[in-house]
């Protein structure tokens, strides 16, 4: 068994991979650090890290523990982020109310960024969760939990450094095209949003097929 994970490893890492989307993770974090120093980036970039790889180790060591304990399932946590990302995404479309931007100024918002919606629901989210979950059950011995750990720990490191570099691109975008940026990924981050809520309600109600 512990063979087996072995040759399935590079499967496994490259299916997390493009399902944590740090790329698409970075184009929607450059959206929404306008009025952020560096000194705040850089907390956001290690927080966000740091949040990505415990959300995932969590998953894979007692995610389907935690779904037993309170009756949850894999499609409810579809809807609830689905849910999170709409409204994340239609904040980004309408324009900021004048309190939003006094509250941005002033570093109200602080690094909460990086936990929601960064590192989750739009990183590690429903589907990284499912996947880590069901690989979890398939591989079960202590020494697989060990090899899939150390994939979770790589996979959140990368996640990590294209998001330390992105607002290196977005600053040779401008303004103009930061604030053109932010509306398209408001609207593709809705968009997004309705179609995880949707897959989880035909997960919790079959019928509806």
């Amino acid at each position: 068994m512990v063979v087996m994970i072995g040759t399935n490893a590079f499967t496994i890492f490259f299916n997390l991979l493009a399902v944590l989307n740090p790329l698409a993770v970075a184009a929607i974090y450059t959206s929404m650090i306008d009025g952020k120093t560096p000194a705040q980036l850089k907390a956001i970039t290690i927080q966000f890290t740091i949040a990505t790889a415990i959300i995932m180790l969590v998953s894979l060591w007692f995610g389907q523990a935690f779904l037993n304990i309170f009756g949850l399932n894999v499609p409810s946590f579809e809807c609830a982020g689905g849910a999170i990302l709409i409204i994340v995404g239609i904040r980004l479309i309408l324009p900021k109310s004048n309190k939003d931007d006094m509250d941005s100024a002033s570093g109200n918002v602080g690094n909460s960024i990086a936990i929601v919606p960064l590192a989750i629901p739009l990183c590690a989210g429903p589907g990284v969760i499912a996947i880590l979950i069901a690989t979890g059950a398939e591989y079960p011995t202590f020494s697989q939990h060990l090899l899939l750990t150390g994939l979770s720990v790589l996979l959140a490191i990368i996640c990590g450094i294209i998001l330390y570099f992105a607002p290196r691109i977005a600053r040779k975008l401008g303004s103009t095209g930061m604030k053109t940026i932010s509306r398209v990924m408001g609207l593709i981050i809705t968009a997004i949003g309705f179609n995880i809520l949707s897959k989880g309600f035909l997960g919790l109600f079959p019928g509806l097929h």
